[in-house]
């Protein structure tokens, strides 16, 4: 099965675009954030050794020392990665991404409740 492979970008105006389920290599994670592939890796590793991203070699890795780098990376480890990053493009997606959080919180508690009330059997009715 091979399915499509889509990257995160960032505008020069601050502007996140996701097209898709996320798979971004080092260099393409390196070219989001505007720092060096070793920065990357390097945190990456962190990351996996530290288990709050899991490692998904399903599409294929690379064993390094005793540890297993996935060829592809997904939206958990690019969050991940925003928050270890100091650039300029890891600040915008780190608020893009708590802005996306906020709003969504924001949205579960505006909930509307009706309550109607049957005065002849004495019965609530909530929807």
């Amino acid at each position: 099965m091979n399915m499509e492979k889509h990257k995160i970008t960032i505008s020069e105006n601050g502007t996140v675009t996701i097209t898709g389920p996320v798979q971004m290599t080092f260099f393409e994670m390196a070219e989001l954030f505007g720092v060096f592939v070793q920065t990357i890796r390097s945190n990456v590793k962190a990351i996996l050794k530290s288990e709050v991203v899991a490692a998904d070699v399903a599409s294929g890795g690379t064993m390094d020392g005793n540890l297993i780098l996935p060829d592809y990376y997904g939206l958990d480890m690019v969050t991940a990665l925003s928050f270890r990053i100091n650039s300029r493009n890891a600040g915008v997606f780190r608020k893009w991404i708590l802005g996306k959080a906020t709003r969504e919180m924001e949205q579960e508690t505006n909930l509307q409740l009706f309550i109607s009330v049957d005065n002849k059997v004495g019965k609530y009715c909530l929807n």
